[in-house]
C-alpha cells in the first residue's frame, strides 16, 4: 500500500513492515524492497527424525531409518552406521544428528554423524562420549546435546553434553538424581526432561 510509505524516505537501509504483504522491507535508495531470507534447514523443514542401530538375535544392527514428521508415511532407509550397534542414543539439532555409544562387541564411546538434509551413510564424527556406554537417554536443541544415564557395565547417573556443531568431545554436565538406563528423554529449546 503506497500511502503507508513515507513521502520523504529516510536514509538508505530504512526498515518498515508492509501490512498489506506482511513482509519486512528496506529502502534501497529508490524503492522499498522485500527482505528475503534463506535457511539451510528449508530442505527438510527441520522435520526429519531418525532411529539408528537396533538388535536382532542378540546382534547389533547398522540401520539408520528416517521419517518426515510433517507428512504421513512409513520410515525409509537413510543409510548405515559405521558399525553394528545395539541401543545407541541419537542427539540432534535441526541440521546434524549424532548417534552415540551403543554396544558393538563391547561398549563404545564413539559417535557417528549424519546431516539431515541429505540421506547417506553416517561418518565417524571424531567425537567421543566421556566413557564407553549404551542404553542412555538423549536430547538436543540447536546448540547442545545431552546424553543422560545409561550403562557402562553398571547403571550410571552421569549427564554429559556436547556442542552439536563442533568436533569437541562430550564434557561432564552433572548428575541425574538416581542411576538409570533405558531412559526416555524429551526437550524443548530451553529444558530437557529424562
Amino acid at each position: 500500500m503506497t500511502e503507508q510509505r513515507p513521502l520523504q524516505p529516510t536514509p538508505v537501509g530504512a526498515l518498515r513492515f508492509n501490512i498489506d504483504t506482511a513482509k519486512l522491507e528496506y529502502f534501497d535508495g529508490n524503492q522499498y524492497v522485500n527482505i528475503t531470507t534463506d535457511s539451510p534447514e528449508a530442505n527438510t523443514g527441520g522435520t526429519r527424525g531418525i532411529i539408528a542401530g537396533g538388535r536382532s538375535n542378540g546382534s547389533g544392527r547398522n540401520y539408520i531409518q528416517f521419517a518426515n514428521a510433517d507428512t504421513t508415511g512409513n520410515f525409509q532407509d537413510f543409510g548405515d552406521l559405521t558399525s553394528n550397534r545395539r541401543v545407541p542414543i541419537v542427539i540432534s539439532s535441526r541440521v546434524f544428528g549424532h548417534i552415540c555409544g551403543g554396544y558393538v562387541s563391547n561398549y563404545t564411546a564413539n559417535c557417528d554423524r549424519v546431516t539431515f538434509a541429505s540421506t547417506g551413510n553416517a561418518v565417524d564424527s571424531g567425537i567421543d562420549l566421556t566413557a564407553a556406554k549404551y542404553n542412555g537417554g538423549g536430547t538436543g536443541d540447536a546448540t547442545r546435546g545431552l546424553y543422560m544415564g545409561g550403562t557402562t557395565g553398571s547403571v550410571i547417573n552421569v549427564i554429559e553434553y556436547v556442542t552439536i556443531a563442533s568436533t569437541s568431545n562430550f564434557v561432564d554436565f552433572g548428575d541425574l538424581i538416581q542411576v538409570t538406563n533405558s531412559n526416555g528423554a524429551v526437550s524443548s529449546p530451553t529444558r530437557s526432561v529424562c
